[in-house]
């Protein structure tokens, strides 16, 4: 490919090649075409070759499964409700669900009603950088607060 595309580049510098290579193409053109045909399903190959060779591959093992412990988030869960709620009775439950959904259940302290919606935000904030740290958890989950009176 590169040879033929040196020799059509150069007819047009050398005048006497350029009218020569005219002679031979009038004079012979089905034989010309076949060569171009050639050339052409050759570099097809070539392309191909090319791209199958460029491609990415992947390999996929099957390795020993790993679960979302519960019990380890619910006990996480609880530590960080707990730094929130110093001194207080804080409860926590997590059920895994299915496509390891997590869901998070609550008991937190009563407060003040036009707190609520502050302490649930720092609750939610504390939930997701827990998650993050000790579980490298990232996805949406579910969390459902339940207040109690003591």
């Amino acid at each position: 490919m590169i040879f033929v595309g040196m020799f059509l580049f150069t007819a047009f510098y050398l005048p006497l090649f350029a009218q020569s290579l005219r002679v031979l193409v009038n004079q012979h053109m089905a034989e010309v075409s076949y060569l171009g045909l050639a050339s052409f399903f050759l570099g097809v190959v070539f392309l191909s070759l090319l791209i199958w060779l460029n491609r990415r591959r992947y390999f996929l093992f099957a390795m020993g499964t790993v679960s979302v412990q519960d019990r380890l988030i619910a006990y996480y869960a609880k530590e960080s409700l707990q730094s929130l709620f110093p001194g207080q009775a804080v409860e926590c439950d997590v059920i895994v669900k299915r496509k390891k959904k997590i869901e998070i259940l609550a008991n937190i302290p009563l407060v003040a009603e036009e707190k609520q919606e502050s302490t649930l935000r720092e609750v939610e904030q504390a939930l997701i950088s827990m998650l993050h740290k000790y579980c490298q958890y990232e996805r949406e989950f579910i969390l459902n607060v339940s207040f109690s009176v003591e």
